[in-house]
């Protein structure tokens, strides 16, 4: 797991290797999750934090509801104060959920897209 957050494999290497990583994590989670992966988004390297919400984006739908809460939520809403995290991940999930179907979540992703783009003019 550690070539994965290696920043000179470039995140096309992560994007291939991190998920067949991830299932084997799977058996271990506890260790792996605390051990390799959340400790990884406070590294000074913007490339750990982003493979960090990665790995966390393809973790919480089979994690549950009890995990994702309590472990993985917490290490995203910290991430959502880095401006990069918020520009390269967070903003583009948003402006896809701004063109959703459901008119509540068009709503909320548009609140959600405005703060974005206020904290980005505040920085």
């Amino acid at each position: 797991m550690h070539r994965a957050i290696d920043h000179q494999y470039g995140m096309e290497a992560v994007n291939k290797f991190l998920p067949s990583n991830l299932i084997k994590c799977r058996n271990n989670f506890y260790d792996c999750l605390n051990g390799i992966v959340l400790e990884k988004i406070n590294n000074p390297h913007y490339l750990y934090r982003m493979t960090t919400l990665q790995a966390i984006s393809l973790l919480a739908p089979v994690m549950g509801a009890d995990i994702t809460c309590q472990q993985l939520l917490p290490v995203v809403i910290t991430s959502s104060k880095d401006r990069r995290v918020v520009e390269k991940t967070v903003k583009p999930c948003l402006v896809e959920l701004s063109e959703d179907p459901d008119v509540d979540v068009r709503y909320y992703a548009n609140q959600a897209l405005q703060a974005c783009d206020q904290m980005v003019m505040s920085s």
